[in-house]
């Protein structure tokens, strides 16, 4: 059983995380379109995957430039790329383990006392 993807623990200022957003949208927004479906083979949702992470480098070049230039602290600095990284896992997780994900979704809304989905 594959493990959730962790977020880094220290969270970037607004103004260092703002330029990494069109990296997170160009990751996970062709996931969310309409009649978009996560395919049934492991090996496909690979593809699916490696084909995402490929399409979106250069965005995340860009954004992860951007980042550092608007980042104020070492801290800042330091944590662009375990976040960026942390995204590229969590894609990685929704995708290939994607029963896994749907499951610790539901828990995390039960236990939260929401249906699924919250």
């Amino acid at each position: 059983m594959q493990t959730i993807p962790a977020m880094p623990e220290h969270s970037l200022s607004m103004a260092t995380g703002k330029p990494l957003m069109p990296y997170l949208a160009c990751l996970f927004d062709p996931l969310t379109k309409p009649g978009q479906t996560v395919p049934g083979a492991v090996a496909a949702r690979e593809r699916l995957v490696t084909s995402l992470l490929q399409t979106c480098t250069a965005v995340r070049v860009d954004a992860r430039r951007a980042a550092r230039e608007a980042a104020k602290t070492d801290a800042d600095r330091a944590e662009i790329d375990r976040t960026l990284t942390a995204a590229d896992d969590r894609l990685r997780f929704v995708v290939v383990h994607h029963e896994q994900a749907v499951a610790a979704d539901a828990s995390f809304c039960r236990t939260r006392g929401e249906e699924p989905g919250c």
